[in-house]
C-alpha cells in the first residue's frame, strides 16, 4: 500500500495544494526558509501520525489567513493505491480526509473516506499506513525513546506483543529477567532483530562512530527487550548522547526491519532538514539510503536546503515550495507536463519525448546545475570564464548576487543554456541568459528558439546586447571586454607572470578583481536582474500543474 496524493486545504499557509507521489521515489520539498515546507509535513503528519485526526483542534497558528479573511476549516486529505481497510458500512476505504472546523464551528473535528462517508476508523485500523515525522527542532533521540508517548519505539514493541502467543505471553510476565530468550522464541522478533543489524552492518564507516561502551539494559518492563537489542547491536544504553548522523543511522535501520519483519504495515517517513549536523559525505550517503528505501516500498518526504537529496532521475518527486503574498504555492512536474512546457517554448521534438524527458535531464543535469533550485533568479552562463569573473565585477559594483536571490549557473557550453532555461521557468523561477553570439546569427535563432528574439543578431565583435531576459556578446566575453577594459593586456601579463594563473577563466577573475574600472556592462545587467526579479513568472502555480 502507498499514497499516490495528497490534498491540503486552509491549513496556516496552504490555501490549496496537491502533491503527487511517484513510485520507487522520495518526494523532496525545496524552497526557502518559511516558506511552507513544514506546513506541509505537519498536515500529513496530523493525519497520518499516532495522535487520533480528530482529537486534535486547530490552534490560532494553523488557521488559514486570507488578507483579512480567517478560514476556520482545514483539510487534509490522503489518498491510497488500495483499501486501508474495508468499514462495514461503505466498503474498501482507499481514502482518508480529516476536516477541522467543519461547518464554523472550531472544535467540529470529522473524518471521512474518498467518497465524502462518515467514517470512525480503529486505532488498529490506521496503523496499517502511519506518518512518522522526523523535526528539525526535535532531537532524533525523542523517536528512540521508551517514555515517549506514541514513539516510535513503543509503537514496535507494541506490534511485536500482539504477535506473541499466549505461552510467549505467559514466560514474559513470569520470567522478565529472562525477557530476551522469550522473545527470541518469537519469529517475528528473530526476524526484526537480523533485518535491524543487517541494516546496521555497513552504514556506520566513514561519518558515524558508536560508542564502544559495556552498558548493560535492564530488566523491568517490555521496553527494555529492544533496549537490550540496541544496547548489543549499537552500544547506546550509556555514554555521550548520539549524534545527528547515529539518531538517522538508528531510525532508519529500525524503519527497515519494521518493514521486513511486518510487511503488512506502511509508513510515510518524514525528514526535516535530513542534511542537519551532517557533514557532506554523510548527506551524500543518507541520501543513497533514502533511495533504496524507496525502491524496497518505504515512502519517503524530505524537506530541504541541500542538493546531495536532490536527483535529477527522481525529477517527478521534486516539489517547489514558495510563497507569494501569504500563500505557499507548489510547483511539481510530471514527465508529460515538463515535455509540453519544453515544446511550447520552443524545444524540438526531434530531441525529447514524452518518455524520454525525464531521462534527458537525468543525463544534463548535475549538482551545480542544482544549485539554482534554492535561488529566486538563476543566471545562466556559458562557460567558466563568465562563472569566475561575473561575481566579482558584481562584488565591485556592490551588487550582492546571493542577496538578491541570484544564482549563477555555469551550463559548461552555449548549447545546454535552452534546455536549463526551460526547465528552470518551468518550475517558476525567473531565468537570465548570457551567453556568446560567436559572429553568427541562424545558427543562434535555431539554438535559441522560445528564449531568445531577435529579428536581427549583432555580431560585431566589440559588441555587446543586453535585453530583458538575456544579454550575448557579438562574438565573446574576451573578445568584448578587451575593447572595453584599457588594461586588459597589462593586466593578463602581469597576472600570468606574477600569479602564474595558467587558464583562461582564472585570468579572467584576476582582471575582475584588479582592473581600474567595472565596465558599464555590469551595472546594466544588474539593473534588469533586479528588473526580472520583480516580475511574476507568468506560472499559475495551481495545485503542481504547468499551465504554459
Amino acid at each position: 500500500m502507498r499514497i499516490t496524493r495528497v490534498h491540503i486545504r486552509h491549513f496556516r499557509t496552504v490555501e490549496d495544494m496537491e502533491i503527487t507521489f511517484p513510485l520507487h521515489q522520495p518526494v523532496v520539498l525545496f524552497g526557502a526558509n518559511k516558506a511552507g515546507k513544514s506546513n506541509v509535513m505537519e498536515a500529513l503528519d496530523r493525519l497520518l501520525g499516532p495522535v487520533y485526526p480528530t482529537h486534535r483542534d486547530l490552534r490560532e497558528s494553523d488557521r488559514f489567513l486570507n488578507g483579512k479573511t480567517r478560514m476556520d476549516a482545514a483539510e487534509v486529505q490522503v489518498h491510497f493505491d488500495e483499501p486501508l481497510y474495508t468499514d462495514a458500512r461503505f466498503g474498501p476505504v482507499d481514502a482518508l480526509k480529516v476536516v477541522y472546523g467543519a461547518g464554523g464551528v472550531s472544535s467540529n473535528n470529522l473524518l471521512y473516506d474518498g467518497r465524502r462517508h462518515r467514517i470512525h476508523p480503529r486505532d488498529e485500523e490506521r496503523a496499517h499506513f502511519q506518518s512518522v515525522f522526523l523535526r528539525s527542532s526535535q532531537r532524533l533521540d525523542r523517536s528512540v525513546s521508551f517514555s515517549e508517548d506514541g514513539g516510535l519505539l513503543e509503537r514496535l514493541i507494541q506490534r511485536i506483543l500482539e504477535r506473541l502467543g499466549d505461552e510467549q505471553q505467559s514466560g514474559l510476565s513470569q520470567a522478565m529477567e529472562s525477557v530476551r530468550d522469550v522473545f527470541r522464541h518469537s519469529r517475528e522478533y528473530g526476524s526484526f532483530c537480523q533485518a535491524f543489524t543487517e541494516s546496521l552492518q555497513g552504514s556506520l564507516s566513514g561519518f558515524v562512530a558508536f560508542q564502544e561502551t559495556d552498558a548493560h539494559a535492564g530488566s523491568e518492563g517490555a521496553g527494555n527487550v529492544l533496549r537490550v537489542l540496541l544496547t548489543e547491536k549499537t552500544h547506546l544504553d550509556e555514554g555521550p548522547a548520539l549524534s545527528r548522523g547515529e539518531e538517522q543511522v538508528l531510525i532508519l535501520s529500525i524503519f527497515r526491519a519494521w518493514t521486513e519483519t511486518f510487511p503488512e504495515d506502511h509508513f510515510l517517513l518524514m525528514i526535516e532538514e535530513p542534511e542537519n549536523h551532517l557533514h557532506p559525505l554523510a548527506q551524500k550517503w543518507l541520501h543513497e539510503f533514502l533511495c533504496d528505501m524507496c525502491s524496497h516500498g518505504m515512502q519517503v518526504l524530505i524537506a530541504t536546503h541541500s542538493t546531495d537529496f536532490i536527483e535529477a532521475r527522481h525529477l517527478e518527486g521534486l516539489v517547489r515550495i514558495w510563497r507569494e503574498n501569504g500563500i505557499s504555492h507548489a510547483r511539481q512536474l510530471s514527465p508529460s507536463d515538463l515535455y509540453e512546457f519544453c515544446i511550447q517554448s520552443g524545444a524540438s521534438r526531434k530531441r525529447i519525448s514524452r518518455e524520454s524527458i525525464t531521462d534527458f535531464y537525468a543525463t544534463r543535469l548535475f549538482t551545480e546545475q542544482l544549485r539554482g533550485l534554492f535561488s529566486e533568479t538563476v543566471l545562466l552562463v556559458e562557460g567558466a570564464t563568465e562563472y569566475c569573473a561575473l561575481p566579482e565585477f558584481f562584488r565591485r559594483i556592490s551588487f550582492s548576487l546571493p542577496g538578491h536571490g541570484v544564482e549563477i549557473i555555469n551550463c559548461e557550453g552555449k548549447s545546454s543554456i535552452s534546455l536549463y532555461a526551460r526547465l528552470f521557468r518551468a518550475y517558476g523561477y525567473h531565468v537570465y541568459c548570457l551567453f556568446d553570439g560567436d559572429e553568427k546569427g541562424p545558427e543562434n535563432s535555431a539554438m535559441f528558439r522560445g528564449i531568445c528574439h531577435e529579428e536581427e543578431w549583432v555580431t560585431q565583435g566589440d559588441a555587446c546586447v543586453i535585453r530583458d531576459t538575456y544579454a550575448y556578446f557579438g562574438k565573446d566575453y574576451e573578445t568584448y571586454f578587451r575593447s572595453v577594459i584599457p588594461d586588459w593586456e597589462n593586466l593578463e601579463r602581469h597576472l600570468a607572470d606574477l600569479y602564474r594563473i595558467p587558464t583562461k577563466p582564472g585570468i579572467a577573475r584576476g582582471i575582475a578583481i584588479h582592473c581600474k574600472s567595472v565596465p558599464d556592462f555590469f551595472p546594466r545587467l544588474a539593473e534588469k536582474l533586479e528588473k526580472l526579479r520583480k516580475q511574476e513568472t507568468g506560472i499559475a502555480p495551481q495545485q503542481g500543474r504547468v499551465s504554459g
